[in-house]
């Protein structure tokens, strides 16, 4: 099993509507836009999910998304049309080590691995918020051809400023559901140096998203650019498994 599957398309995470520079970066953002109003996709804001707190800085953990897993571009409509939250925190040891949780029927959530320390007063900077604003999501289809020259530079075959001109919208940290994001390390085999394994079934985890800094807050998540969290599934133990990376 790849860790990134191609060629089922990608889908650009948009937060808030934007004047695209390229349309050859997507299939139909139009489309997409009103395809995304059917479902409960939701990025940031507050949240009451049972049992999402961190356990070092004793406040709920960050939810950086909510996916609806009834709409197919998902790719997981075998949960049920469940809803999904990629959890995290960037104020303590969370953000330092890999970190895993498992989702529950009743909604729930339960930490199995995680880095553990005492939460930073100044990282990534002061008076760091419990939550940052929230938005609906719509989900905007990448091209095939725009996913293949992700695909590329990753690899090592060709250098960005070959697609950048091209391909504007997509190249840099960005959120991402499925396909192959752009990886600022440019390391699409880190599962040789990330054990990306289910700890219960012990099978590989697909990836699910990439999330990058820029949020509704000017600040962003980490006042970096540069850095992204990557998230992994396996669908059939419910497991997720999250790690940052940058530049």
């Amino acid at each position: 099993m790849r860790l990134f599957s191609r060629p089922k398309p990608a889908h650009l995470i948009e937060y808030q509507e934007t004047e695209l520079y390229h349309t050859a970066s997507f299939v139909n953002p139009d489309l997409d836009r009103e395809l995304s109003r059917n479902f409960a996709h939701y990025f940031c804001g507050e949240h009451e999910i049972a049992g999402a707190d961190c356990p070092n800085c004793q406040k709920p953990l960050l939810r950086f998304l909510t996916l609806d897993t009834s709409d197919e571009r998902v790719g997981l409509t075998k949960l049920g049309g469940r809803k999904i939250h990629c959890l995290f925190c960037w104020t303590c040891g969370i953000a330092q080590e890999p970190f895993s949780y498992q989702h529950h029927d009743d909604g729930s959530v339960s930490l199995i691995e995680y880095g553990d320390g005492e939460p930073e007063t100044d990282f990534p900077y002061e008076d760091y918020p419990i939550a940052f604003p929230g938005a609906s999501v719509s989900l905007l289809a990448i091209s095939s051809e725009a996913q293949k020259s992700i695909h590329s530079v990753n690899a090592g075959r060709t250098q960005i400023t070959s697609w950048r001109e091209k391909y504007p919208d997509i190249f840099g940290c960005k959120h991402q559901v499925g396909g192959e994001p752009f990886l600022i390390q440019q390391n699409p085999d880190y599962e040789k140096e990330r054990d990306v394994r289910c700890p219960e079934c012990k099978k590989r985890m697909p990836f699910l998203a990439a999330i990058a800094d820029d949020c509704l807050d000017e600040r962003g998540f980490t006042e970096n650019e540069g850095v992204q969290v990557l998230f992994h599934l396996c669908s059939a133990c419910f497991i997720f498994f999250a790690f940052q990376q940058c530049d």
